[in-house]
């Protein structure tokens, strides 16, 4: 059956992995995602056949060593999950997605390395019981099938010593992560206050003082002054340097396009392979008369009938983009349009098209010279702006904790209160306001209608006075013995979760500290590859 220890489990040990299956029941969901993709690489063969270059190690971890196939299927798989968010707009480099998945391994092999430290190594008995209760390796009889769980294998590019090594290591996590949730407690009683923060409804009035809003003055003389100073002259070609894109810029369009493919084009859908060209130019030049039909909604009919698959659910945008980043036939025939025209047919290598320009941006080239008066005034603003909106805050909190009127300075400052609705006690959002570790802190103390939170709250660079509106204490009565224990059970598993992951940041940190942790610099290099142009053009 297998090659490690092939024997049954007695009942005292099936009975153990019964109790304690739940763990395993989400590793084996995972089955289906743990693929290597066959053939299809959706990176567009980032890594070659065997791969690719920089050796078979993609990293180290206290001795134990992640391969570059693992790092394979797990890049891909997130590559797949990530390109299906963000669509067209998906850039991996920008993600750090290589990293990323280097960093969630290394965090992986830690733990089981931290797991079999304290004993916890999961057994050849307990993966054999565990795969052969596994529908997906099962046969026509209802049993395990040697041979089913082999094309099991072999469709996603395993050996079986490596299928059966994750899959023990995987195993080996849960029993950890079982272990440190059955070790917390939480207690009935500060289950019964859990509640009451849970349930407690308040009401927050709240003045938000945003910086971008407040009025600043510039002068000419403040610029010259910064000029003048050498300190203030580094600041500005510092900037320039850094945001060079605001300043030296190609022209650019926004626009929306319908493809039409046909057999043979460049990147054709399985139904645009079954339309010669012919029929293809037919159908181009129908959906350009219902472009141009009075009234007529371009992203709706891209949506319904264009051959790019990304453009299906975008109504054919395709952002903004200079001249290179397209085929030479599509841009010329784009950057020739005016703002709001609609091309004729427009045949490239990838089919034909009918774009759309939505908007246009004549090309920049400042010099420093040029661009440094703005750039000065622009540093002077988003200085003094989040001081403006302190001062600001500040003066209107003393006026309220004195309980003096303030019409006139919200009037003077142009802000006025709100109200986030009704929200939990211990939420740690507020509508309107955001989420930060002292909005917690806001609504505990806040316990009579008019009370002022002791500060302004300063969250993500906004400015806010606090003040209770209204309280709504819970119904105790419905807190049952049988809902006591529950949430008891609940918060132990929370706590459970967050030290397990306490845990898992420091398995990884004692290892950086001994310096047992070395990711691949080539795959590392992924990040910075450039991502493939549109299919558009």
């Amino acid at each position: 059956m297998f090659r490690m220890k092939n024997k049954a489990l007695n009942g005292v040990e099936a009975d153990k992995l019964s109790k304690n299956f739940w763990t395993y029941a989400v590793l084996l969901s995972a089955l289906g995602a743990m693929t290597f993709f066959g053939v299809c690489d959706p990176t567009g063969s980032k890594f070659g056949r065997g791969g690719g270059g920089g050796g078979s190690v993609a990293a180290t971890v206290g001795g134990e060593k992640i391969s570059r196939i693992e790092f394979q299927r797990a890049y891909q798989r997130a590559y797949s999950q990530y390109q299906r968010i963000y669509q067209d707009a998906f850039d991996p480099g920008q993600l750090r997605l290589a990293q990323s998945v280097l960093r969630e391994l290394v965090d992986e092999r830690a733990l089981y390395l931290k797991s079999v430290d304290l004993g916890l190594r999961a057994t050849d008995d307990e993966i054999v019981q565990l795969l052969t209760r596994e529908e997906a390796f099962k046969g026509e009889d209802g049993k395990f099938s040697d041979e089913v769980f082999k094309r099991y294998l072999d469709s996603n590019g395993y050996t079986e010593s490596a299928f059966l090594e994750d899959i023990r290591r995987g195993v080996t996590v849960q029993k950890l992560r079982r272990f440190v949730a059955d070790s917390s407690y939480v207690s009935l009683k500060a289950a019964e206050l859990d509640y009451r923060s849970s349930e407690t409804k308040l009401n927050i009035d709240y003045l938000k003082f945003d910086p971008q809003k407040m009025a600043v003055n510039v002068t000419a003389a403040d610029v010259e002054k910064m000029l003048a100073d050498p300190a203030g002259k580094a600041r500005v070609k510092e900037y320039y340097e850094k945001n060079t894109a605001e300043f030296k810029r190609p022209d650019e369009v926004k626009a929306r396009h319908i493809l039409v493919g046909y057999k043979g084009s460049r990147n054709a859908t399985p139904e645009a392979n079954q339309r010669e060209k012919d029929a293809a130019r037919k159908r181009a030049d129908e959906l350009l008369a219902a472009v141009l039909v009075a009234g007529a909604d371009f992203a709706a009919l891209a949506s319904k009938n264009t051959d790019e698959p990304n453009g299906k659910t975008s109504g054919g945008d395709l952002g903004w983009f200079n001249r290179d980043a397209m085929d030479k036939a599509f841009s010329d025939a784009a950057f020739a349009l005016q703002k709001g025209a609609v091309s004729v047919v427009v045949e490239t290598p990838f089919g034909f098209h009918i774009i759309k320009v939505e908007d246009k941006k004549a090309a920049v080239d400042l010099a420093l010279e040029a661009a440094e008066r703005q750039i000065a005034e622009n540093l002077l603003l988003k200085e003094r702006r989040p001081l403006a909106a302190k001062e600001a805050a500040d003066r209107i909190f003393a006026q309220v904790k004195a309980q003096q009127p303030i019409d006139a300075l919200l009037a003077q400052y142009q802000v006025s209160w709100a109200a986030t609705g009704e929200v939990n006690a211990d939420a740690r959002y507020l509508p309107g306001i955001g989420s930060s570790g002292e909005v917690s802190e806001a609504l505990v103390g806040l316990k009579q209608p008019g009370d002022l939170f002791p500060r302004v709250l300063d969250i993500r660079g906004n400015y806010y006075v606090l003040k209770l509106k209204s309280r709504k204490e819970p119904d105790l009565s419905q807190l049952t013995a049988d809902k006591r224990k529950q949430l008891a059970q609940g918060a132990a598993y929370q706590d459970g979760t967050t030290m397990f992951t306490l845990l898992s940041k420091k398995a990884e940190a004692d290892l950086e500290k001994k310096s047992k942790v070395w990711l691949n610099p080539d795959l590392l290099a992924l990040d910075e590859q450039k991502p493939a142009g549109k299919s558009g053009g």
